[in-house]
């Protein structure tokens, strides 16, 4: 444990952010961490969407030893967009940030996630009904009206 003076506060609005990050000095850092340097390297770009392309590029380019992070893999819950636009729309929070340790449900649909779960629900669905399909084409329509 080190003591630090805190120099001033923010809130980020993310619950994971809000109660556990600390900015301190990079010289601070390197003598708590017992670091000779930098560990890392954060790039920003232009355009925060080609963040994915650009860590590929990368990843491609960098010794087995480093890897790379983008923030649509570390942060995707910070953007995720299905509840907001419910929550809007219906006017309600689902996940108030007073009550719960998180404020946002994370969602990111993909289509590569979205069309496989919904191939097998049908195929699901359609195998359910053969075998009460089979039963009900035995049965004779006259003998089963006369118990009805």
């Amino acid at each position: 444990l080190k003591a630090f003076t805190v120099a001033g506060t923010f809130e980020a609005g993310h619950y994971e952010y809000d109660s556990g990050l600390a900015l301190i000095h990079l010289e601070d850092a390197q003598r708590l961490y017992r670091l000779e340097g930098p560990s890392g390297v954060q790039l920003k770009l232009r355009d925060a969407q080609l963040a994915r392309g650009v860590a590929q590029e990368l990843a491609a380019e960098l010794p087995q030893a480093l890897r790379e992070r983008d923030w649509t893999r570390t942060h995707r819950n910070c953007f995720d967009v299905i509840v907001p636009a419910i929550e809007r729309a219906l006017g309600v929070s689902f996940l108030p940030g007073s009550i719960y340790l998180i404020s946002r449900m994370p969602s990111d649909p993909q289509m590569g996630d979205v069309v496989p779960i919904a191939t097998v629900s049908l195929a699901l669905a359609f195998l359910a009904t053969l075998y009460p399909s089979w039963r009900a084409s035995r049965v004779n329509p006259a003998q089963a009206l006369r118990y009805e």
